[in-house]
């Protein structure tokens, strides 16, 4: 595994997965000083963004192009210090034995993705000593233009389980100074806790098809919003696991800092594509029937969003008057 380099600007990093939490971790790795490998699927993704820049639009409407060697998982350097893994949870498995074939020695993987599965299945792969969970609340979705419009930041958490043993963790807050990431001594918890979050937002702004704001937009809302938090809650509890906030103040919290965000699930609806709900509802849904722990609205929200993912349900947007 190694040590960390002396100066952070002589680290080698890669962002794997360059949309919306990819773009965002790489720009503001560029503000602090560091211009990564970004990898793409393929070299026909790679191209496009050679050609056309991948852009970021910040919270005062100034667009930037994100620095960085554009690359495919053929051309990643072998020795790497730090990997933010951004993929969808369902392209984890693929990405990560890619990853393993060519990163043979990797100082840090870190896993950014939402929900349950994605994290485990980088340790069981990598171990417990290399891989590391990024918990990124941040708010950030591609428009029409495909530009990353960055809507919101709350309190972020980079941890590993049962207690932080990478050298490189420390450095993780450093270079991405400014996303307001806390380094954490178990990370464990606060899985749990933006899972339980998740659970609520993305789905509910999925089938509303309207931005985070609309949680607390009105009583009836907010009251599922708050039934879908309960349920996560006992769940969590049934599994021992002691969250290290209120989830309902978190969600408020969430809400109210990324109000104006398309969740990453609504976008998916949107665009017509898979959706993370088996990871987040979908694992919530499992858990509980393990430790028995009903969750009725956890279901009926991943049954409706399924039917959305299969095109089932067709129907006007009011999230495209946004657009």
């Amino acid at each position: 595994m190694g040590r960390p380099r002396s100066s952070v600007k002589d680290l080698v990093i890669a962002v794997i997965g360059v949309g919306s939490v990819g773009t965002l971790i790489a720009r503001y790795l560029n503000v602090n000083g560091i211009e990564p490998f970004l990898i793409h699927r393929n070299r026909a993704r790679s191209l496009k963004a050679v050609e056309s820049g991948i852009l970021i639009r910040d919270r005062k409407g100034r667009v930037n192009e994100v620095r960085g060697i554009n690359i495919t998982y053929d051309d990643l350097p072998t020795k790497v210090d730090v990997a933010f893994n951004c993929v969808k949870s369902y392209d984890v498995e693929v990405s990560i034995n890619m990853l393993r074939e060519r990163a043979t020695n990797i100082g840090l993987l870190v896993m950014c993705q939402n929900g349950i599965g994605s994290y485990e299945y980088a340790l069981k792969v990598f171990g417990e000593e290399r891989v590391a969970c990024l918990i990124l609340n941040a708010g950030a979705y591609k428009d029409e233009g495909g530009i990353v419009n960055l809507s919101g930041i709350s309190e972020s958490y980079i941890g590993q389980r049962g207690g932080v043993r990478n050298p490189y963790i420390g450095i993780v807050p450093v270079i991405l100074k400014g996303l307001n990431v806390k380094g954490v001594s178990d990370i464990e918890p606060y899985r749990w806790l933006k899972l339980i979050v998740n659970a609520s937002v993305n789905p509910i702004t999925a089938i509303l098809r309207m931005p985070n704001g609309v949680i607390l937009s009105n009583e009836y809302i907010k009251k599922l919003a708050f039934s879908v938090v309960s349920e996560g809650v006992k769940v969590a509890r049934a599994v021992g696991v002691e969250l290290p906030k209120d989830p309902f103040e978190e969600l408020v919290g969430v809400v109210r800092a990324t109000s104006s965000n398309f969740s990453s699930m609504l976008q998916d609806i949107l665009r017509k594509g898979k959706t993370e709900i088996d990871y987040i509802n979908g694992a919530l849904i499992t858990i509980g029937e393990d430790v028995g722990v009903d969750t009725p609205i956890n279901k009926a929200l991943y049954l409706l969003v399924k039917s959305l993912e299969s095109n089932i349900v067709n129907v006007w947007s009011p999230a495209m008057e946004y657009r």
